[in-house]
């Protein structure tokens, strides 16, 4: 078994990202990452694809002022490179079929096949009521999903699509909840409610998907939290969280700065090889850890209990939190209220041993027996090292492990 370091979540200008994929791709590649996906807005690498050169438009301000186009042909060649129209005219776009053999490599560099499916529900739609939900490794792309009625039935729709596509071909399928807190989209009990959602994002470093939440909304930590413990308390599977960095651009850029650039978040997935079925079924067992920055050299998952191995950097302190919630806490709830006394559309307001924190060790082998009268652990390593490039004030760099239950 080794450990397979990943991306699962970003964007190139196939939709509404700012580089060339198979640029983006080959950076990761030298970044020290196995594993990347391409997670497009409903559609999958394949087709037809031009993108104007135009300053005057989004991709080509970018272009031209990241210098995308001459970097482009630098690392490439202009053999590579298809252009038409004149300074101001078009580039294609390739697709991933014509330049997976460029980057990839057997054992060392994967590329899985990923798609954003936009999710929505009620009437009129609005951001408020749309969720986004990435899915991988299916034979074709799933097209928007909409429910008139139901949050939950429109995820359902989405995660059921994409696991008939599983099945009928025979491959492993993911699919996991996007930034819970962009537009504020999906609550706790949203997420708990769909039965067959089994992974959401618990730290998104795209800055305006507001990660960390606000005074009316709580941080996507918290929500995991929630969720975790209405899912289990009901009888229900584990959620497992994703850290991801939804990137968008790869350079400075003129709307975003630097709030959506890449390596700021991830996945270190223990596999026995690297391919796409071996690396998904992994992430669905949740064998994998989530970074910011903290490298773990062993992560123990079992009914007994946690323990890790923290492989330290010098210099750096770090801190290790055990978080539970205990079995028989009081569900009640209230609802989160503005200024004016109105009900915030929001996760509820709940007792505070819902995620409290059972146990802290600054250890660097830090380890948690279960007592029994838990309804779930994980855990999350602090380090006293500021992001370098923060998705929110006060942003460190963390690891955080899936949740796990005690024996029944």
């Amino acid at each position: 078994m080794a450990w397979y370091k990943g991306n699962l979540h970003m964007h190139s200008y196939w939709t509404d990202g700012h580089d060339f994929p198979e640029m983006i791709a080959d950076d990761f590649k030298a970044r020290g990452y196995h594993f990347i996906a391409f997670t497009e807005h409903d559609r999958h690498q394949v087709g037809e694809k031009w993108v104007s050169r135009d300053p005057a438009t989004g991709a080509g301000r970018s272009m031209q002022e990241g210098d995308l186009l001459g970097r482009y042909v630098e690392r490439f060649g202009e053999d590579w490179v298809e252009t038409r129209g004149g300074d101001h005219g078009e580039v294609r776009v390739k697709p991933q079929a014509e330049y997976r053999h460029l980057i990839e490599k057997d054992g060392q560099f994967l590329m899985i096949t990923g798609e954003e499916v936009m999710t929505t529900w009620g009437e009129p739609h609005d951001w408020g009521r749309t969720h986004w939900i990435n899915v991988f490794n299916t034979p074709q792309a799933i097209a928007p999903q909409h429910d008139p009625h139901s949050s939950a039935a429109a995820m359902a729709s989405t995660v059921g699509m994409a696991r008939s596509m599983g099945e009928a071909s025979g491959s492993e399928v993911l699919a996991f909840l996007n930034h819970p807190n962009c537009s504020w989209n999906a609550t706790a009990e949203q997420i708990a409610a769909v039965e067959t959602l089994r992974h959401v994002e618990i730290y998104t470093a795209l800055n305006m998907c507001q990660t960390f939440g606000d005074e009316l909304h709580c941080c996507a930590e918290r929500i995991w939290d929630v969720a975790l413990t209405l899912r289990l308390a009901q009888g229900g599977d584990l959620i497992y969280g994703l850290a991801t960095d939804d990137c968008h651009a790869y350079a400075h850029h003129f709307e975003f700065g630097d709030t959506a650039l890449p390596g700021r978040a991830w996945i270190w997935v223990r596999s026995d090889d690297l391919t796409p079925d071996r690396i998904l079924g992994s992430v669905n067992r949740g064998d994998y850890y989530c970074s910011s920055g903290v490298c773990l050299d062993d992560v123990e998952l079992s009914d007994k209990g946690i323990a890790l191995r923290i492989r330290p950097a010098p210099g750096v302190r770090y801190t290790t939190r055990f978080i539970g919630t205990p079995s028989g806490v009081d569900l009640a709830s209230a609802p989160v209220l503005d200024a004016s006394g109105t009900e915030v559309q929001t996760t509820r307001r709940y007792s505070d041993q819902i995620g409290q924190t059972l146990a802290e060790t600054t250890d660097l082998s830090p380890s948690y027996d279960f007592t029994g009268d838990e309804l779930y652990v994980r855990a999350v390593v602090i380090s006293d090292v500021d992001h370098p490039n923060p998705t929110g004030p006060g942003d460190v760099e963390r690891a955080w492990t899936q949740p796990v239950r005690p024996a029944q």
